[in-house]
Protein backbone atom coordinates (compact mmCIF):
# COMPACT_ATOMS: atom_id res chain seq x y z
CA UNK A 1 0.00 0.00 0.00
CA UNK A 2 1.45 3.41 -0.70
CA UNK A 3 1.45 6.58 1.21
CA UNK A 4 -1.05 8.18 -0.58
CA UNK A 5 -3.38 5.35 -0.57
CA UNK A 6 -2.71 5.02 3.45
CA UNK A 7 -3.55 8.74 3.74
CA UNK A 8 -6.49 8.47 1.79
CA UNK A 9 -8.28 5.80 4.28
CA UNK A 10 -7.39 7.37 7.34
CA UNK A 11 -9.10 10.97 5.72
CA UNK A 12 -12.08 8.44 4.80
CA UNK A 13 -12.34 6.95 8.65
CA UNK A 14 -11.04 10.15 10.56
CA UNK A 15 -14.38 9.84 12.10
CA UNK A 16 -13.76 6.66 13.65
CA UNK A 17 -10.34 6.53 14.59
CA UNK A 18 -11.22 9.89 16.82
CA UNK A 19 -13.93 8.35 18.09
CA UNK A 20 -12.17 5.07 19.55
CA UNK A 21 -9.49 7.23 20.40
CA UNK A 22 -11.47 9.24 22.62
CA UNK A 23 -13.75 6.39 23.86
CA UNK A 24 -10.66 4.53 25.08
CA UNK A 25 -9.04 7.37 26.98
CA UNK A 26 -12.66 8.46 28.68
CA UNK A 27 -12.87 4.83 29.91
CA UNK A 28 -9.82 4.57 31.19
CA UNK A 29 -9.83 7.74 32.78
CA UNK A 30 -13.08 6.62 34.79
CA UNK A 31 -11.85 3.72 35.60
CA UNK A 32 -8.38 4.52 36.85
CA UNK A 33 -9.97 7.48 39.22
CA UNK A 34 -12.47 4.93 40.74
CA UNK A 35 -9.70 2.78 41.27
CA UNK A 36 -8.48 2.97 45.24
CA UNK A 37 -5.38 4.59 45.44
CA UNK A 38 -2.37 3.24 46.77
CA UNK A 39 1.10 5.45 48.22
CA UNK A 40 4.33 5.30 48.37
CA UNK A 41 6.97 6.39 51.28
CA UNK A 42 11.56 5.27 51.51
CA UNK A 43 12.76 5.66 54.41
CA UNK A 44 17.39 5.23 54.51
CA UNK A 45 18.97 3.59 57.84
CA UNK A 46 22.81 3.74 57.78
CA UNK A 47 24.76 0.83 59.18
CA UNK A 48 28.50 2.19 60.80
CA UNK A 49 29.61 5.85 59.88
CA UNK A 50 30.63 7.57 57.28
CA UNK A 51 33.58 9.16 58.49
CA UNK A 52 35.46 5.58 58.96
CA UNK A 53 37.74 4.78 56.11
CA UNK A 54 39.19 1.67 57.04
CA UNK A 55 38.84 -1.06 54.41
CA UNK A 56 37.83 -3.60 56.59
CA UNK A 57 35.23 -1.80 58.96
CA UNK A 58 33.57 -0.33 55.71
CA UNK A 59 33.24 -4.15 54.14
CA UNK A 60 32.08 -5.07 57.66
CA UNK A 61 29.35 -2.63 57.28
CA UNK A 62 28.55 -3.56 54.02
CA UNK A 63 28.11 -7.14 54.76
CA UNK A 64 26.12 -6.51 57.93
CA UNK A 65 23.84 -3.85 55.79
CA UNK A 66 22.57 -7.25 53.75
CA UNK A 67 22.32 -9.51 56.84
CA UNK A 68 19.86 -6.44 58.36
CA UNK A 69 17.67 -5.97 55.39
CA UNK A 70 16.95 -9.56 55.06
CA UNK A 71 16.13 -9.73 58.40
CA UNK A 72 14.04 -6.98 58.31
CA UNK A 73 11.49 -8.53 55.92
CA UNK A 74 11.88 -12.27 58.12
CA UNK A 75 8.31 -13.38 59.92
CA UNK A 76 9.00 -11.84 63.56
CA UNK A 77 10.02 -8.67 62.66
CA UNK A 78 7.05 -7.81 60.24
CA UNK A 79 4.83 -9.52 62.83
CA UNK A 80 5.77 -6.83 64.70
CA UNK A 81 5.55 -3.53 62.65
CA UNK A 82 2.13 -4.89 62.25
CA UNK A 83 1.54 -4.91 65.69
CA UNK A 84 3.10 -1.37 66.32
CA UNK A 85 0.89 -0.01 63.51
CA UNK A 86 -2.26 -2.21 64.21
CA UNK A 87 -2.58 -3.12 60.87
CA UNK A 88 -5.25 -5.86 60.27
CA UNK A 89 -2.67 -7.78 57.50
CA UNK A 90 -1.49 -11.18 57.78
CA UNK A 91 2.67 -10.87 58.34
CA UNK A 92 2.47 -12.92 55.18
CA UNK A 93 0.24 -9.96 53.20
CA UNK A 94 2.09 -7.47 54.94
CA UNK A 95 5.44 -8.10 54.12
CA UNK A 96 4.46 -8.17 50.11
CA UNK A 97 4.30 -4.32 51.63
CA UNK A 98 7.77 -4.03 52.18
CA UNK A 99 10.65 -4.31 49.99
CA UNK A 100 14.26 -3.73 51.60
CA UNK A 101 16.85 -3.34 49.77
CA UNK A 102 21.03 -3.02 50.31
CA UNK A 103 22.87 -2.41 47.12
CA UNK A 104 25.99 -4.05 47.12
CA UNK A 105 29.13 -1.93 48.08
CA UNK A 106 26.56 0.20 50.15
CA UNK A 107 26.03 0.64 54.10
CA UNK A 108 22.89 2.27 52.82
CA UNK A 109 19.68 0.48 53.37
CA UNK A 110 16.46 1.72 51.77
CA UNK A 111 12.92 0.76 52.94
CA UNK A 112 10.25 1.09 50.89
CA UNK A 113 6.33 0.84 51.68
CA UNK A 114 2.90 1.21 50.31
CA UNK A 115 -0.39 1.48 51.97
CA UNK A 116 -3.64 2.68 51.15
CA UNK A 117 -2.98 6.65 52.75
CA UNK A 118 -0.16 8.70 52.71
CA UNK A 119 0.33 8.25 56.70
CA UNK A 120 -0.20 4.72 56.64
CA UNK A 121 2.80 3.87 54.02
CA UNK A 122 5.28 6.15 56.32
CA UNK A 123 4.42 4.82 59.26
CA UNK A 124 5.01 1.74 58.19
CA UNK A 125 8.54 2.61 56.40
CA UNK A 126 9.64 4.42 59.82
CA UNK A 127 8.78 1.33 61.79
CA UNK A 128 10.50 -1.17 59.56
CA UNK A 129 13.85 1.48 60.00
CA UNK A 130 13.50 1.52 63.91
CA UNK A 131 13.64 -2.33 64.25
CA UNK A 132 16.80 -2.23 61.72
CA UNK A 133 18.21 0.03 64.64
CA UNK A 134 16.69 -2.01 67.37
CA UNK A 135 18.12 -5.29 66.19
CA UNK A 136 21.99 -3.76 64.83
CA UNK A 137 22.23 -2.85 68.75
CA UNK A 138 24.83 -5.30 70.11
CA UNK A 139 23.90 -6.37 73.57
CA UNK A 140 25.07 -4.53 76.48
CA UNK A 141 25.56 -1.45 74.30
CA UNK A 142 23.68 1.48 74.22
CA UNK A 143 24.54 2.47 70.71
CA UNK A 144 23.10 0.56 67.35
CA UNK A 145 25.37 0.11 64.23
CA UNK A 146 22.50 1.40 62.61
CA UNK A 147 20.70 4.99 62.58
CA UNK A 148 17.92 6.52 60.61
CA UNK A 149 19.64 8.89 58.12
CA UNK A 150 16.22 9.49 56.69
CA UNK A 151 12.91 8.93 57.74
CA UNK A 152 10.14 8.69 55.24
CA UNK A 153 8.06 11.37 55.18
CA UNK A 154 3.94 11.56 54.00
CA UNK A 155 3.97 11.46 50.30
CA UNK A 156 2.17 14.56 48.54
CA UNK A 157 0.25 12.20 46.11
CA UNK A 158 -0.78 8.88 45.37
CA UNK A 159 2.06 6.63 43.55
CA UNK A 160 -1.37 4.56 42.14
CA UNK A 161 -3.49 4.39 40.15
CA UNK A 162 -1.49 7.30 37.45
CA UNK A 163 -4.80 8.05 35.78
CA UNK A 164 -2.76 10.78 33.71
CA UNK A 165 -0.62 8.01 32.18
CA UNK A 166 -3.63 5.39 32.17
CA UNK A 167 -5.55 7.95 29.95
CA UNK A 168 -2.78 8.85 27.48
CA UNK A 169 -1.85 4.88 26.99
CA UNK A 170 -5.36 4.17 26.79
CA UNK A 171 -5.52 7.08 24.21
CA UNK A 172 -1.91 6.01 21.90
CA UNK A 173 -3.59 2.21 22.04
CA UNK A 174 -6.69 3.11 20.39
CA UNK A 175 -5.28 5.06 17.93
CA UNK A 176 -3.69 1.90 16.36
CA UNK A 177 -7.00 0.60 17.34
CA UNK A 178 -8.73 2.81 14.72
CA UNK A 179 -5.88 2.89 12.51
CA UNK A 180 -6.38 -1.14 11.95
CA UNK A 181 -10.22 -1.26 12.37
CA UNK A 182 -10.39 1.73 9.29
CA UNK A 183 -7.75 -0.18 7.12
CA UNK A 184 -9.85 -3.82 7.63
CA UNK A 185 -13.45 -1.89 7.24
CA UNK A 186 -11.67 -0.03 3.93
CA UNK A 187 -10.91 -3.46 2.17
CA UNK A 188 -14.15 -4.74 2.92
CA UNK A 189 -15.54 -1.44 1.41
CA UNK A 190 -13.53 -2.51 -1.59
CA UNK A 191 -14.35 -6.05 -2.07
CA UNK A 192 -17.93 -5.31 -1.79
CA UNK A 193 -17.46 -2.52 -4.53
CA UNK A 194 -15.49 -5.15 -6.88
CA UNK A 195 -18.10 -7.57 -6.41
CA UNK A 196 -21.20 -4.99 -7.52
CA UNK A 197 -19.47 -3.84 -10.17
CA UNK A 198 -18.89 -7.84 -11.49
CA UNK A 199 -22.67 -8.50 -11.37
CA UNK A 200 -23.90 -5.30 -12.26
CA UNK A 201 -25.12 -5.75 -16.66
CA UNK A 202 -25.37 -2.44 -18.31
CA UNK A 203 -29.10 -1.87 -19.80
CA UNK A 204 -27.82 -1.87 -23.54
CA UNK A 205 -26.23 -5.64 -22.84
CA UNK A 206 -29.24 -6.50 -21.39
CA UNK A 207 -31.76 -6.03 -24.03
CA UNK A 208 -28.93 -7.06 -26.35
CA UNK A 209 -29.14 -10.44 -24.45
CA UNK A 210 -32.64 -10.35 -24.20
CA UNK A 211 -33.17 -9.66 -28.14
CA UNK A 212 -30.52 -12.33 -28.74
CA UNK A 213 -32.79 -15.37 -26.30
CA UNK A 214 -35.90 -14.31 -28.51
CA UNK A 215 -34.31 -14.79 -32.06
CA UNK A 216 -32.71 -18.11 -30.55
CA UNK A 217 -35.87 -19.40 -29.50
CA UNK A 218 -37.74 -18.05 -32.52
CA UNK A 219 -35.35 -20.28 -34.50
CA UNK A 220 -36.29 -23.39 -32.09
CA UNK A 221 -39.69 -23.07 -32.88
CA UNK A 222 -39.51 -23.19 -36.53
CA UNK A 223 -36.72 -25.80 -36.40
CA UNK A 224 -39.20 -27.82 -34.51
CA UNK A 225 -42.87 -26.95 -36.42
CA UNK A 226 -45.21 -29.61 -36.74
CA UNK A 227 -44.79 -32.18 -39.76
CA UNK A 228 -47.88 -31.63 -42.31
CA UNK A 229 -50.85 -34.86 -41.89
CA UNK A 230 -51.31 -37.66 -44.47
CA UNK A 231 -54.63 -35.99 -45.40
CA UNK A 232 -52.85 -32.20 -46.58
CA UNK A 233 -50.47 -34.42 -48.18
CA UNK A 234 -53.29 -36.34 -50.78
CA UNK A 235 -54.78 -32.62 -51.10
CA UNK A 236 -51.53 -31.60 -52.44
Amino acid sequence: MELSQFAAIIRRWLWLIVLVSVASGVVAFAVSSVLPKGYEARARVLVGGLTNTNHDTLLAFQQLAQTYAELAISGPIVERVGQEQRLPDAPKDLAKRITVSAPLGDVIIRIDATGATADEAAGLANTVADEITRFARPLGESTSLATVAEPAVPPDAPASPRVLLNTAVAIALGLGIGIVLALVLDRVRQMRAASERAAWIPPAAARGSAAERDEMNGSRDAGTSPAPSSREQRHR
